[in-house]
């Protein structure tokens, strides 16, 4: 396997952790939130349905990655409810949650990841397993607490945390720094912090990272994942470009963790709006990856990110095509340096890119 710095395309980087300025004006409609629900509760029992045929043994399936510092998490659980979502297949429920600096609207509150657990998260999913799939220290930019008290006040929740059995992953977002956007560098940490957070068990075996970025990462990436004793790690899958999400979970898989395997930025689903597309593409995955891994089933923070459901935010259903495994870029043990299409997502495996792709990495950023 090679592995490279990638790519990062300007207008598909993640959107900001500024959800209170950045999210759409619909998101907190109860007719946006019963439309995507409508739409989200179909795709993740399909999920469902694949997994009970025996179609995804050895990949465990996490809920929709709830964004709960929003109040369009008490009004999503109760819609996906009663559209008839099955969160009992699920083997993990998936949240959101930092150490924030407002509750859910910006009133100057300040709230902390275990708060948000007891107070919202709980109300809904008292003994379901939590994987924390972002997690962090907003607060140094929301409220300008400074570094080192956040990461005071971080390493007293991940401690915390690591002893709570409902609790199963912590994966702090960005914490390598391997998407430069500036509107993400409130939870950089270096190894040796997140050794000191977390000791050599790694928080009790749940500490991870969340590369904000999509299939695959540099070297370093997963040696990192190593050296701090991370457990799990998460990144960003495209349909079309199946290779690197093999060469990514595996190079985590060597490194001691499992990957967690995201869907979709924005309005943009990656190939993925027709989940025959992606139940097709995990049982491609199982076939060519060394371990098991999870898969998020359906999108991050749907309160901001509609391409599950273009129609609920006035967009029209793409045209993906089918998942197709003889795609050159679909290979596993293919030198994606020969691969001419960039990776929207995130990385080239296998070279630095053209000087335009390179142009693009040193443009990118956010505002």
């Amino acid at each position: 396997m090679f592995i490279s710095l990638g790519l990062i395309v300007a207008g598909y980087i993640l959107a900001s952790r500024d959800k209170q300025i950045v999210e759409p004006v619909f998101a907190g409609d109860p007719t946006y939130v019963s439309c995507m629900s409508n739409a989200m509760a179909p795709y993740m029992n399909a999920l469902c349905g694949a997994k009970r045929a025996g179609e995804l043994n050895g990949i465990k399936l996490l809920s929709p990655a709830w964004n709960v510092s929003n109040d369009t998490f008490e009004q999503f659980i109760p819609a996906m409810q009663a559209a008839g979502a099955d969160f009992g297949c699920m083997d993990g429920i998936a949240v959101n949650i930092y150490n924030d600096g407002a509750a859910g609207g910006n009133n100057g509150d300040t709230w902390k990841i275990r708060q948000y657990i007891n107070d919202k998260v709980r109300d809904y999913f008292q003994t379901e397993d939590l994987y924390l799939t972002e997690t962090g220290m907003v607060e140094t930019k929301r409220i300008q607490t400074p570094r080192p008290i956040a990461v005071a006040n971080l390493k007293a929740e991940l401690g915390a945390l690591s002893v709570d059995d409902q609790i199963k992953a912590l994966l702090i977002f960005n914490a390598f720094q391997t998407n430069p956007d500036s509107s993400f560098t409130h939870s950089y940490l270096s190894v040796n912090e997140i050794v000191d957070m977390c000791g050599s068990g790694g928080c009790g075996g749940k500490i991870g990272v969340n590369s904000a970025r999509g299939f695959a990462q540099t070297f370093d990436y997963y040696d990192n994942l190593a050296a701090s004793s991370s457990k799990f790690n998460l990144e960003i899958a495209e349909k079309d470009k199946a290779g690197a999400t093999v060469q990514g979970i595996n190079a985590a898989l060597a490194k001691g963790a499992k990957t967690i395997v995201r869907i979709g930025i924005g309005d943009n689903g990656g190939g993925f709006y027709d989940v025959n597309n992606y139940i097709a593409y995990l049982k491609y995955l199982r076939q060519h990856t060394s371990g098991d891994f999870f898969a998020i089933a359906g999108p991050n923070e749907p309160d901001s990110e509609t391409w599950i459901a273009p129609q609920c935010s006035g967009g029209t259903p793409p045209n993906d095509g089918g998942f197709d495994p003889d795609n050159p870029s679909n290979q596993p043990n293919t030198p994606i340096c020969t691969i001419a299409s960039p990776y929207v997502f995130g990385a080239n495996v296998g070279h630095p890119g053209s000087l335009e792709e390179q142009n693009l990495v040193a443009n990118a950023g956010g505002t």
